[in-house]
């Protein structure tokens, strides 16, 4: 095949297999966008048939929900409404986007001059708009009736516990009570036969490999956790400066191990879960529940033992005895361990359905072994205070507090134990485990508040370690010391918030629901005008901005620094050039920013309304020094390092151009600001802009009898001795003509490679002039002064001439 026939063949069968598989991409969108609009509507009839069914549960009153049931209603409902919002946030900009492109086209014209494919366009466009709207409605719909049937599953949660808390039973020191168990004690042990034989036969199946395998990942994670425990405390004690926020990062750490061991331990042990067949979903619960239980107590014992640090005083945080934490060492392993063994014991008596007097003495177990261990710790703690003649933490306010505080907990104990004694076991676990949920809180919100303001003044350390050394200037330090403060006391505060938030947390309640619950309006936010402004929108805004902040300030760097030394470009161009494209970048990151935010492009008319009407009455001057920084910029009238005069009354050196206003230092040191306006709408002298020599000059007046061919010879030469003066343009001399008093005016004119050695160097030069004058025995004018001082053999007199003429010496420009 000739290639002239070849080419065309195969351009041909390029563009049709292009063509092809745009089309078929065109076509996959479409099914993709009409597939997802019937998926919207599939998960629509599904959450509304969810929802009916929990609705119509709750709406019969005669049949009695367990907590647990209820809880199953809750996280149900919570899944509905996540998935209506979820929705809610897909179909809001289709349904914003359909109207604008209903919008385009504008109001409907006559029949007659409208043509078919705008009508097509405008029916499929008001269908679609009417679809989603009608799936937006049903969206909110389900979220509200959601809510309200959590809020009624809350409801009849707290009719349940208060009806537990104030029904009184048997005391697990009643005879009566030990009598019944005894009397049921074979059956539950047949139960709990059972329940094992079901385990055992459940795991039977699973390959021995799997059990050896999965054993061999747990001892490999427990070893891991201990050497990398080992390599940050190595890494800490050696490269890290002893400062509390290394005993923060220990506690956390500490923390961290405490809780990773046990837990990673556990759920590679129970993934042979995977393998099990025949369990029961009430025992998958209950160990779905262990291993929740056995993270927290590992938390609880890790906090405990990174703040008391019975045997590191230097590693503890808070300023407590050594006497205390060695006598309090034993209690956060204590509270674990017996945490999980009671745990196990009570929720085991729901799993094999125990009888009503085993579940009476376990929980009133958990409610005695609870109250033994803290109140013999506040015991223990107490002791040593009267013992040592009262608290003293360092602070008055402080000490007064942690007083308050275990007469509080003392006070709490007391009143469980003796709801304990007199059958009120519910009513006494409530009071002992808000105790330790308090403890656990109060603990936890001190821990990361340390563990802020460490981080906080280590930055700031370094921030002014970097200032010391040069490193930073003035601005660069007030700023990022300022950026450190407010994100750290933004953090404590937020800190702070989910504190007192968990403070309020009614017994019983999920945390993390709780807490999405109360703090829903963060991601649903609030209308203003047209634009819907949501917090956690705005927030991820402020982070697009940061990073695009620093993103165009390291642009800027390696502009500056790195590439545009490599170019042509003189230095003040490469600054100029730099910081042109900073603006145009921040401008972009801000932009950015907003449509992060929320504030689409298509949204941001009323800003620019609200910009417009700022800049007519109060920006108009910061808008024109910008504008004009801007041609400064560009058309580069003046540039960093020129010698402008500006008026009479400022004249330097150009040091720096920004956004709004211009540095000019003066020969006196000082730093004059005027602003950009002035550059453009005035005359601006630039001494440096097009030619980079400097002319000097230099007047004497000479007698009118005198020899005029020596006067400039002695001119050029004294011109030509100075090493800076230049050869090309050559110095030359000029008679100015008779002056009023009689004398002739010379002016000799050289050249310098620098406008600034004018001043030095015309002093040089001067010098010499008069060296050469008082050698060749030359007096200057009658009405000048000069004094011609030469050895005394030599006979060179000296002429005198009035001192009120001394200043017509020398005429310099």
């Amino acid at each position: 095949m000739p290639t002239f026939v070849f080419f065309p063949t195969v351009l041909l069968r390029a563009l049709l297999a292009l063509s092809l598989l745009l089309g078929g991409f065109y076509a996959t969108a479409q099914a993709v966008e009409s597939e997802g609009v019937r998926d919207i509507a599939q998960e629509l009839d599904q959450a509304r048939t969810e929802l009916k069914q929990i609705q119509a549960a709750l709406a019969d009153s005669k049949i009695p929900f367990t907590d647990q049931q209820l809880v199953d209603f809750r996280n149900r409902l919570n899944q509905v409404q996540t998935k209506a919002a979820g929705i809610d946030t897909t179909i809001t900009p289709l349904h914003q986007a359909a109207q604008a492109r209903l919008a385009e086209l504008g109001l409907p014209e006559d029949e007659a001059t409208e043509t078919q494919d705008v009508k097509k366009q405008r029916s499929a466009l008001n269908e679609e708009i009417s679809t989603l709207s009608g799936q937006l409605k049903i969206a909110r719909l389900i979220a509200v009736e959601a809510e309200q049937a959590i809020s009624e599953v809350a409801a009849q949660r707290r009719q349940q516990f208060q009806d537990v808390v104030s029904q009184r039973g048997l005391s697990p020191f009643a005879p009566s009570l030990w009598r019944q168990l005894q009397e049921k004690l074979p059956d539950d042990r047949l139960a709990v036969q059972k329940s094992w034989q079901k385990i055992k036969e459940a795991f039977a199946p699973v390959a021995w490999q799997h059990k050896l395998w999965l054993g061999v990942g747990a001892l490999v994670w427990a070893l891991g956790g201990i050497a990398i425990w080992f390599r940050f405390i190595r890494f800490l004690v050696n490269k890290s400066q002893p400062t509390r926020l290394r005993r923060s990062l220990l506690a956390i750490g500490l923390i961290g191990l405490y809780v990773a061991i046990p837990t990673g331990v556990l759920l590679i042990l129970l993934s042979v879960l995977m393998y099990a067949e025949g369990l029961t979903p009430e025992l998958l619960v209950f160990i779905r529940q262990f291993i929740a239980v056995v993270a927290l107590a590992a938390f609880i014992a890790g906090l405990g033992r990174a703040l008391l640090s019975p045997h590191k005083p230097t590693w503890r945080l808070p300023s407590l005895p050594n006497e205390v934490a060695q006598a309090l060492q034993w209690l956060p392993l204590t509270l674990g361990g017996l945490i999980i063994v009671l745990w196990t014991l009570q929720q085991l008596t729901h799993v094999i359905s125990s009888s009503l007097s085993t579940v009476m003495l376990t929980n009133g177990l958990l409610a005695l072994g609870l109250n033994a261990v803290v109140g013999i710790a506040v015991w223990r703690a107490q002791r040593y205070y009267r013992k040592e003649g009262g608290l003293d933490l360092g602070s008055v306010w402080l000490t007064g507090l942690h007083r308050v505080a275990l007469r509080l907990v003392s006070l709490a104990v007391l009143c469980s134990v003796i709801a304990l004694l007199v059958g009120y076991t519910a009513l006494s676990n409530l009071i002992i485990q808000e105790v330790i949920w308090l403890g656990v809180v109060i603990l936890t919100t001190y821990l990361l508040y340390c563990l802020l303001s460490d981080v906080a003044q280590a930055v700031l350390n370094n921030v002014r370690q970097d200032a010391a050394q040069s490193q930073l200037n003035q601005a660069q330090w007030r700023w990022r010391s300022q950026a450190v403060l407010l994100f750290s006391g933004g953090a404590k505060l937020g800190l702070l918030l989910v504190a007192a938030t968990l403070f309020s947390l009614p017994f019983g309640e999920d945390p993390v629901i709780w807490l999405q619950r109360r703090l829903a309006f963060l991601s649903q936010g609030f209308t203003f005008g047209e634009v819907t402004l949501k917090p956690v929108a705005f927030l991820y805004g402020m982070v697009v901005l940061v990073v695009g902040g620093l993103a165009v300030h390291s642009l800027q760097a390696w502009l500056a620094n790195q590439y545009l030394p490599y170019t042509r470009l003189d230095p003040s161009m490469r600054s100029s050039a730099a910081r042109l494209v900073s603006y145009v970048g921040y401008v972009a990151a801000a932009v950015v920013a907003l449509s992060a935010a929320g504030i689409g492009f298509d949204r941001m008319a009323w800003i620019v309304s609200a910009l417009s009407v700022g800049i007519g009455f109060g920006l108009q001057a910061v808008v024109q020094n910008f504008v004009s920084g801007l041609l400064l910029l560009a058309e580069r009238p003046i540039k960093v390092g020129d010698w402008v005069s500006l008026g009479t009354d400022v004249e330097g050196n150009v040091r720096r151009i920004n956004a709004r206003a211009t540095e000019i230092e003066r020969f006196d040191r000082s730093t004059v600001i005027v602003p950009n306006s002035e550059f453009i709408t005035k005359v601006v002298r630039n001494v440096t802009l097009s030619e980079p020599l400097g002319r000097g000059q230099i007047t004497v007046v000479m007698p009118v009898n005198v020899d005029a061919q020596q006067v400039r010879a002695c001119l050029l030469r004294a011109a030509q001795s100075n090493e800076q003066v230049l050869e090309d343009p050559a110095p030359f001399v000029t008679v100015d003509g008779f002056e009023q008093n009689g004398g002739i005016a010379f002016s000799l004119f050289f050249y310098l490679p620098s406008p600034r050695l004018v001043s030095a160097q015309r002093s040089e030069v001067f010098f010499a002039v008069l060296e050469l004058f008082a050698q060749a025995r030359l007096a200057l004018h009658h009405t000048q002064r000069m004094e011609v001082i030469g050895a005394a053999s030599s006979g060179v007199e000296a002429v005198p001439v009035s001192a009120a003429d001394a200043s017509s010496v020398g005429k310099t420009s």
